[in-house]
């Protein structure tokens, strides 16, 4: 998943960002693709805007990495976000924060039963 995220923290080791609406998301220097004596310290100060690939996510943990690495940040989804209209997939929540979640979603079996459309909370 390519995200739009802006940058929150700088610190020596890496980036904290956020993104989709306040999620929380770390990308280490490894990630980042320079050491920080390639000045990438003071070149991302917070508020950057940056696009980064989410690289995994731990519920339990409720931590999230992200990479902004070229060949990561240029990878072409095989499910392309915004579906035709009235097109059925399934989907699993995967991470809830405080204003949203992600969903791992993919495309419904040929006829699959079940809604065609509704609506889902989160209550805590």
């Amino acid at each position: 998943l390519l995200v739009n995220a802006s940058v929150s923290g700088v610190f020596a080791d890496g980036l904290r960002v956020t993104f989709a609406g306040g999620f929380d998301g770390s990308l280490s220097a490894a990630q980042l693709g320079a050491s920080s004596s390639d000045g990438w310290t003071t070149a991302l100060p917070t508020g950057t805007k940056l696009k980064a690939r989410l690289l995994w996510l731990s519920p339990q943990r409720k931590t999230v990495a992200l990479s902004l690495q070229p060949h990561l940040t240029g990878l072409e989804a095989r499910f392309k976000p915004g579906a035709e209209a009235g097109e059925r997939v399934t989907c699993r929540v995967a991470l809830v924060a405080k204003d949203g979640a992600v969903l791992t979603c993919r495309r419904a079996p040929a006829g699959e039963e079940g809604e065609t459309e509704g609506e889902a909370e989160v209550a805590e």
